[in-house]
């Protein structure tokens, strides 16, 4: 299933990655648009909205065409969101927050935990044994802490950004399937093109040929028909 920008899941870490003004102007510009057009949909200002679409086209999200206004001798800018370069984006945003989580992870589950009943700090059992189970910034008792909330919270968001992880990598397959049935086809196509051209060059050679072979029986003849009437004469 391809991504989309109107994906719950996409549009939530889009916006965390670019912000969420960026990813209107990203999601305006699925079809080309115009800093006006783009302007009338998003409904921010065009100093805004120029600023965002040099910052997209920097980190390689958008790309445009421009046209010169012949009347008013001024470009004409028309902006396209480039669906590739999002999806790599996401990616990799992606693998790094797995990476972040997993670490988290690892951390909550391999420690015993002490907090603050102030919530100032929490620590692992060996710092609050160092610390003579004392909040250093409050002075209050460092009490056990339940972090199972937290592991599940944790294994909740790991399992949400694989399951999106999958998701982006099928669509890569898919992609990658297509490309190659588009090589594939225009490579046929260019095979046909060059044996349809060799036959029809084949074809006027022959012709050319047997034309040659015609002239040339018909110039003997010709010949015979002024010799035998010369001896006539």
């Amino acid at each position: 299933m391809p991504v989309k920008l109107s994906d719950s899941d996409v549009e939530s870490l889009l916006k965390e990655i670019i912000g969420t003004n960026a990813f209107l102007i990203l999601k305006a510009c699925e079809v080309g648009r115009t800093d006006e057009e783009i302007a009338k949909i998003t409904k921010l200002e065009i100093p805004v909205i120029r600023s965002l679409l040099n910052q997209l086209h920097t980190e390689g999200l958008i790309t445009y065409t421009r046209e010169k206004d012949e009347e008013h001798n001024w470009f004409k800018y028309t902006w396209y969101a480039r669906k590739d370069m999002i999806v790599d984006v996401i990616k990799h945003t992606i693998e790094e927050k797995i990476q972040d989580l997993e670490k988290e992870l690892d951390l909550e589950t391999s420690y015993m935990f002490f907090a603050c009943p102030n919530r100032c700090i929490k620590v692992p059992f060996e710092v609050a044994v160092e610390y003579d189970f004392k909040c250093p910034e409050c002075g209050g008792d460092l009490q056990p802490f339940d972090n199972s909330k937290i592991i599940r919270k944790i294994k909740h968001e790991l399992d949400a950004n694989r399951r999106l992880l999958r998701r982006i990598e099928k669509f890569e397959k898919m992609r990658e399937k297509e490309n190659k049935a588009k090589k594939r086809k225009t490579k046929k196509t260019k095979q046909e093109k060059t044996s349809v051209s060799s036959k029809k060059r084949t074809k006027k050679q022959s012709k050319t040929k047997t034309s040659s072979k015609s002239k040339k029986k018909a110039s003997s003849k010709t010949k015979t028909k002024t010799k035998k009437s010369k001896k006539k004469k």
